[in-house]
């Protein structure tokens, strides 16, 4: 997710505290992180409408091409967090945002301190991986799911050794079904049969 954002790992971690803390999800951050670079890109490429949304917002173009994309994100949602609630917010942040405007609305009314206090919340609680230890867990991850993918190799050379086989047993069963079937039915229904006979003497030894 930091990679395809641009936001760096440890504060993706905080983002995630503060959206779910406010009943968002990190899903919804991501599309309106995607949805703000593309808007970046519209503006620093010309686009009018664009740079006036930035622009109601504090936002240079200057400071699209100079600043990271998380520094941009943070200023955007900062500055919406802080803005007038109406049509005019609503209408920049549905621009820039995209559709995850509104589910990130409850997060926005808490304003930029209100979001901050959550992000530092998250520090305060441990919750924050560094950037060290969220790669060597990544790596660990990988190296569990090569020895996962090596003994499923494992298994399935042995089932194939063992195929052959298997395939005789079955379509013997298919072959004998019927008198497989008739055994069955007399095992069965003689354990009924005892079952039936015994019963009467069970019953009268519990009365």
């Amino acid at each position: 997710l930091s990679e395809r954002t641009g936001v760096n790992r440890e504060e993706l971690q905080r983002w995630r505290y503060a959206a779910g803390q406010s009943g968002a999800d990190i899903g919804k951050l991501e599309v309106g992180i995607k949805t703000l670079s593309g808007y970046m890109d519209d503006a620093m490429n010309g686009s009018k409408k664009a740079t006036e949304a930035f622009e109601a917002l504090g936002v240079s173009v200057d400071d699209l091409r100079n600043k990271s994309q998380e520094e941009i994100f943070t200023e955007v949602m900062n500055a919406l967090a802080d803005m007038e609630q109406g049509a005019v917010r609503n209408a920049i942040g549905a621009d820039l945002l995209g559709r995850s405007y509104t589910e990130l609305l409850p997060l926005l009314n808490a304003g930029s301190t209100g979001m901050q206090e959550l992000k530092d919340r998250a520090d305060e609680l441990g919750l924050v991986m560094s950037e060290d230890a969220v790669i060597a867990n990544v790596q660990f991850g990988d190296t569990l799911e090569d020895i996962t993918q090596s003994f499923s190799g494992i298994v399935r050379s042995l089932t194939n050794s063992f195929l052959p086989l298997m395939q005789q047993f079955a379509d013997f069963i298919i072959t004998n079904m019927p008198s497989i079937q008739k055994i069955l039915e007399s095992v069965f229904g003689g354990i009924g049969d005892s079952v039936a006979a015994i019963l009467p003497f069970l019953m009268s030894l519990i009365e």
